[in-house]
């Protein structure tokens, strides 16, 4: 089981701030941030977890069991872990507690997957504070989502960029079978040889 000192585990409470302050309080540290969505009725939750170190960020989003929004939060946190290979010290920040300091003992509704998930952190070296920005839930959603917008706007235009290339392709490559026929034409070629050449083009038309 994990204890507290095993990962020199901390924790800082702040208000009246904002994101780019709470940045630079833990300039050398990796930042998690997660946004969640959770289901009661179905018991599900979906989770966006914001991987931040200096200039470096990754979006990761996924959907998962949960029985509560605090083991949705968990769920985001949990993922984002398995991210980082390296030991530094990790920060997550979010609006409220989320149980952790019941995972050093297993206890409560989560205790145990807490302990799991705090049991990767010291796997990967790292050490781990807790900073609850107190009032801030709005602020750290939309920081979160600005970034998950433009993950969206990436993805479409890369999906637009291979539609092009496709569609540029097929153009050239028909193009190329229609002069090879021509040719074969001119040169007054078998007509089954031309037959399979015409195949071969709708064959990759379709």
């Amino acid at each position: 089981m994990v204890k507290p000192e095993d990962i020199d585990y901390q924790v800082d409470e702040v208000e009246n701030t904002d994101i780019k302050d709470i940045i630079s309080m833990y300039d050398d540290s990796i930042l998690i941030f997660v946004g969640i969505s959770f289901h009661l009725e179905d018991k599900k939750c979906e989770y966006v977890a914001l991987l931040q170190y200096k200039e470096y960020k990754k979006v990761i989003q996924g959907e998962a069991t949960a029985k509560s929004t605090a083991e949705s939060y968990l769920k985001g946190l949990d993922a984002a872990i398995d991210s980082i290979k390296d030991g530094n010290r990790i920060i997550l920040v979010n609006h409220c507690y989320i149980g952790i300091k019941n995972g050093f003992k297993s206890k409560g509704p989560n205790g145990e997957f807490t302990n799991t998930v705090l049991q990767k952190i010291k796997d990967t070296n790292c050490k781990f504070t807790e900073c609850v920005f107190l009032g801030g839930a709005g602020k750290i959603n939309d920081y979160i989502y600005q970034f998950t917008e433009q993950l969206e706007r990436k993805v479409k235009k890369e999906k637009i960029h291979k539609k092009k290339v496709g569609e540029y392709r097929v153009k050239v490559y028909n193009e190329c079978i229609d002069d090879v026929i021509k040719i074969l034409k001119e040169n007054k070629v078998d007509s089954d040889i031309i037959g399979r050449v015409i195949g071969l083009k709708k064959d990759y038309n379709k």
